[in-house]
């Protein structure tokens, strides 16, 4: 017969038995790190704490476990309670050498232009990012928001975007700028998010909302 060994409100990936506990990978927080509850499926604890990208194929020897993230492998001793990078020492020279950019489309979920067309921003894997178009790097929004982002829109011709994120209990509509403000609280099931230079108006399954940005 099978029971229910653990009940978590997000995915559990890469299961691994060690020392007499059980270690998973789960985005619980908003970002995929590595977890661990006892044999009773109790005593949650949280080992890792990254939130550039999420840890993925978690593996173990039954002493150490190994998994990789950002294109990086790392190692995990729950003896140690350590997590470092594993240096691999690639002999390659020549055009292998190279740096390689992996095509994003296959991760893209939504983009946005803003209303004089200068800037972008985008959701790659629920997180945002923006960037200008004419010079500059991709800026990443993560550090300013956990959870999970869609519906990303810029705030008229402020540079400031208005995005749906779930880092709390419900989604919460944020505007982003040189801070975060909550501008909708508890924004229910959020279809669509559009804005004017000075009024965002995010549309719900039968309410529609007219935020008035100061």
């Amino acid at each position: 017969n099978y029971e229910k060994f653990l009940q978590l409100d997000s995915g559990i990936d890469s299961p691994a038995f060690l020392y007499d506990r059980l270690y998973f990978i789960t985005d619980l927080d908003g970002t995929g790190n590595i977890y661990s509850v006892n044999l009773a499926g109790k005593d949650l604890k949280q080992h890792t704490r990254f939130k550039d990208f999420f840890a993925r194929n978690l593996r173990s020897d039954g002493k150490k476990t190994v998994f990789h993230k950002g294109g990086k492998i790392f190692i995990y001793d729950p003896g140690k309670d350590k997590c470092n990078e594993l240096k691999i020492d690639f002999p390659v020279t020549g055009m292998f050498a190279e740096r390689r950019f992996i095509e994003p489309s296959a991760f893209l979920e939504e983009y946005s232009i803003s209303n004089d067309g200068s800037s972008t921003g985008f959701i790659v894997r629920g997180k945002p990012y923006t960037m200008v178009g004419t010079s500059g790097p991709v800026g990443a929004l993560n550090h300013v928001l956990d959870g999970r982002s869609r519906q990303m829109t810029f705030a008229g011709n402020s540079g400031n975007v208005l995005i749906v994120n779930d880092e709390t209990e419900n989604d919460c509509v944020y505007l982003i700028g040189k801070e975060k403000k909550v501008v909708l609280k508890d924004a229910g099931l959020m279809e669509m998010l559009s804005s004017s230079p000075s009024v965002s108006l995010p549309s719900h399954p039968r309410t529609r909302f007219v935020i008035i940005l100061d």
